[in-house]
């Protein structure tokens, strides 16, 4: 049986996911760490849950990027739902006060649903 290849988008998503994984270590860290007054470094006791939380969402956003890349059908669902949501939330954003990045938001998180959820390629590949 031949190895499926991953779309360019796919990939790239999937590669777009492993970055954010990195954001969240960042903002563990700084969110533990660096939470207190000036800028002081020390662990606060907000800062155990937060260093917690955050590597907990970095693993898993490794784990949806690694499961992506594989061609999983559960990860192709996990990125149309996400896609909704931040339509839904940019939409909700541009109500509130039109920001030029809540429309880029807007128009990403469209064209990921629809990527994910039309493109016949990306179908195939996340069928078995």
């Amino acid at each position: 049986m031949a190895k499926k290849e991953a779309p360019l988008g796919v990939k790239l998503i999937a590669g777009l996911y492993s970055i954010s994984a990195g954001g969240y270590v960042v903002t563990a860290l700084y969110g533990a760490f660096l939470s207190g007054t000036f800028g002081t470094i020390y662990l606060s006791a907000y800062g155990i849950p937060l260093l917690i939380g955050g590597l907990f969402l970095a693993l898993f956003m490794i784990w949806v990027s690694y499961n992506m890349w594989k061609g999983k059908s559960w990860a192709r669902g996990f990125s149309i739902v996400m896609g909704s949501l931040a339509a839904v939330g940019a939409i909700m954003a541009i109500w509130e006060e039109f920001v030029i990045a809540y429309l880029i938001e807007l128009i990403l998180a469209v064209l990921i649903v629809y990527y994910f959820g039309f493109n016949k390629k990306v179908k195939t590949f996340f069928t078995k």
